[in-house]
């Protein structure tokens, strides 16, 4: 019965993939199922499928990451994984991203409420594929902090804030460059099946042509 489960589970997962449709408000709309598998109580195997779209039709970004977690206890977890990015044209090795990247989080509750901070460090190769110092990676250090509420059957609001700093960008003094606030919430229709929905304002600063995008997601997660 079980296996029957799993294998169901794990072909709704491969639909979601394969069929990453998606309206827009405003600037872009991200749409990203995810699957996780336990390999024990604390360790698990993760897998994400992301889809960006711009323009109200066109696909801009896709990734697949691949990761890691340990829960240490209920307070502390550790993470680790690989993204590997398409922007704009597929196939196209001027517009390919590697990825690495390993974070630690901690979460609390008080009543009803649950506070979170993940802390991670990631190099990313933009020219790793066409440039003999594709090699260079530029390091950006993220902090995120949630507060979700946990008072009301199914349904999980929150609200998150993540700050991006450059530690390096090939010579340059380290700044903070983007900011992302969220506000979504996460509907639990099974224990194996989670749906979420939110919205994100991100804004770039310190730089020449900053950025400012309006994002509505939609994410799904399967647990295995």
């Amino acid at each position: 019965m079980m296996i029957k489960k799993r294998i169901y589970i794990l072909a709704l997962f491969l639909l979601f993939c394969g069929n990453g449709m998606a309206q827009y408000w405003d600037n872009q709309q991200w749409f990203a199922p995810s699957l996780k598998y336990s390999l024990s109580k604390e360790l698990k195997l993760e897998f994400e499928q992301g889809f960006r779209f711009s323009e109200f039709s066109q696909i801009n970004t896709s990734y697949s990451d691949f990761g890691l977690s340990y829960k240490i206890n209920k307070h502390f977890k550790i993470a680790g994984g690989y993204r590997h990015i398409y922007r704009g044209t597929w196939n196209d090795p001027d517009n390919i991203d590697d990825r690495f990247y390993v974070d630690g989080s901690t979460e609390d509750k008080n009543g009803d409420f649950k506070f979170g901070w993940r802390m991670r460090f990631q190099a990313r190769f933009r020219d790793w594929h066409t440039s003999e110092m594709g090699w260079r990676p530029q390091l950006i250090w993220r902090n995120k902090v949630s507060v979700s509420y946990k008072g009301i059957d199914h349904i999980t609001p929150y609200i998150n804030i993540e700050l991006f700093t450059r530690l390096n960008d090939l010579g340059e003094k380290i700044y903070s460059q983007q900011i992302r606030y969220y506000l979504g919430a996460d509907y639990e229709i099974s224990k194996e099946v989670e749906v979420g929905l939110f919205y994100m304002h991100q804004r770039e600063f310190n730089c020449k042509n900053p950025e400012f995008n309006h994002v509505i997601g939609l994410n799904l997660n399967f647990s295995l």
